[in-house]
């Protein structure tokens, strides 16, 4: 839950998808990918990587303004 006043992260579509190719392509871990590009959490990069291979959009709030 968050908190009152809490700031969150906002990663740019491009980022997100050379994370997501860095890890597809590399025999690195989420966290070493993680720690490179400066993904605040490894398992925000999990769940990119998730949707990426269900051919899920990123950020479905996004998907919804463009319909």
């Amino acid at each position: 839950m968050a908190k009152k006043g809490q700031v969150f992260q906002s990663y740019t579509e491009e980022l997100k998808l050379r994370a997501v190719q860095c890890y597809l392509e590399g025999s690195t871990s989420y966290q070493a990918v993680a720690d490179k590009l400066g993904i605040r959490s490894c398992t925000q990069l999990k769940t990119w990587v998730r949707k990426y291979r269900d051919g899920e959009v990123f950020d479905a709030r996004k998907a919804l303004r463009v319909l």
